[in-house]
């Protein structure tokens, strides 16, 4: 039964915490501490997961954060 959880851990757990985060760096959220705190403390569980990747893929964008956004920044795009 102990195999089982571990197993469980690795393939379903792991990806909703670490997706959801890569996911809000990648689009530079607004939120990212928040997103952060969801999917660290309430990754593990399915719901909290869920929840954190729907903000990562909704969340507003930051485009201040992002260097190629203004050329004048020196950016380029």
């Amino acid at each position: 039964m102990g195999r089982f959880f571990g197993w469980y851990f690795w393939l379903v757990d792991l990806p909703f915490t670490v997706i959801p985060i890569l996911i809000a760096e990648r689009r530079r959220c607004k939120n990212i501490p928040l997103i952060y705190g969801l999917s660290f403390f309430l990754g593990w569980t399915i719901v909290g997961g869920v929840a954190a990747l729907i903000w990562a893929l909704v969340g507003k964008t930051n485009p201040a954060r992002d260097p190629g956004a203004n050329p004048a920044e020196g950016g380029e795009r």
